[in-house]
């Protein structure tokens, strides 16, 4: 059993001195260490100077001393410490610590003096040339004003459709014939990617042609450019994408198909809405009809029994369909002297391919046969 025995002096802290075991060794008091290290450095000085060289020892008692009892004053002297071979002016300094906002310095560089900077003085040029092209303070780019458009366009809706068309006629961009290009590729952009929204750009079209007419004398840039792009991209989208070339695979093609039908789809709707509008007439939608109507028989045999499945062009088909859809709201619109477009002609001869398409296309063709009749 352990028996626990106090210091009677409060200075020095508490021993706790068990039974002695001489396998272990047990922590002595404060006055006992200190004892123990005035002997060890009595020793080591007196084996020092009987030698005439401090050694190593000694100065490892030192340290531990003055690590343990928390000592400020050395007992040796400067002159002692130089003497053999310690200086504190070359002892490493402590390694920096942030004081708050301050940082302090330290490491093995602390001292030493950087060189100063040279500034090596420049020629300087006589005089700019002016080019061509140079920026014009004030002037918009291209892209600047495509930009401007393109975020107010994605930002349009019927609610500040006023606000926001407004902000686009005061840039007058039919005055520009550079930028007119870029915008006519955007607006034709928007409205085929987003078809929930064809018909507001349709209107924006409408506001942008009265706007040139009021303000550039009569004249029909915009108007003439965004007819010809829909004009472009209809004919150049009823031409099926075909490739001679062996290394190209066949699902690239199938993918290329695939966004032609979208782009032909996204102008279809385009244009019937510039149909809505009066941006075209009868004659030139019952010209994008008959196109069609030919292609959807690669052989030209009409015939009353239906038609062979090798000669079915189920694409244009489907195109005729949308397309017939999508301006049959409209005809009202379009009343004498144009010549009326013969709606019920064009779905009695698309009712004839029922029997050789496909039955998503039969479902279409079944549905706009019965919007005839109603």
């Amino acid at each position: 059993m352990a028996h626990i025995h106090r210091d009677p002096n409060p200075a020095t802290p508490e021993v706790f001195v068990s039974d002695p075991d001489p396998t272990v060794e047990m922590p002595l008091s404060k006055a006992k260490l200190l004892a123990k290290y005035e002997d060890l450095l009595r020793d080591n000085l007196q084996q020092s100077e009987n030698e005439g060289v401090y050694s190593r020892q000694l100065v490892q008692v030192i340290r531990d001393s003055i690590k343990m009892f928390q000592t400020v004053a050395c007992p040796m002297p400067e002159s002692e410490l130089q003497r053999i071979g310690i200086d504190r002016g070359t002892m490493r300094q402590a390694p920096a610590v942030s004081v708050g906002n301050q940082r302090r310095r330290g490491g093995r560089n602390a001292n030493r003096q950087r060189p100063p900077r040279v500034v090596i003085p420049r020629a300087q040029p006589n005089g700019l040339v002016r080019g061509d092209d140079a920026w014009v303070p004030g002037a918009r780019n291209v892209s600047e004003i495509k930009k401007f458009f393109k975020g107010r366009l994605n930002m349009l809706t019927t609610s500040n459709y006023d606000e926001l068309s407004q902000q686009l006629m005061e840039k007058q961009v039919w005055n520009n014939p550079e930028n007119l290009p870029a915008i006519i590729d955007l607006i034709f952009k928007k409205a085929v990617d987003e078809p929930t929204f064809v018909g507001i750009y349709a209107d924006l079209c409408k506001t942008i042609h009265q706007a040139e007419i009021s303000t550039a004398r009569n004249e029909k840039r915009f108007y003439k450019m965004i007819i010809k792009k829909c004009q472009t991209t209809f004919e150049q989208s009823t031409i099926a994408p075909t490739t001679d070339d062996p290394h190209i695979a066949k699902e690239l093609v199938e993918v290329k198909v695939a966004d032609q039908k979208r782009t032909m789809i996204g102008t279809i709707r385009f244009i019937a809405e510039l149909y809505r509008i009066k941006f075209l007439n009868n004659q030139v939608v019952n010209h994008c009809v008959v196109i069609l109507l030919r292609k959807c028989n690669r052989n030209g045999n009409n015939s009353a029994e239906g038609f062979p499945l090798s000669n079915v062009n189920e694409l244009m088909i489907e195109y005729c369909i949308v397309l017939v859809q999508s301006i049959r709201p409209h005809c009202v619109a379009h009343p004498a002297p144009e010549t009326p477009l013969a709606i019920s002609g064009y779905i009695d001869y698309l009712v004839m391919f029922k029997l050789s398409v496909c039955n998503r296309i039969r479902f279409m063709l079944q549905d706009l046969e019965a919007s005839n009749r109603g």
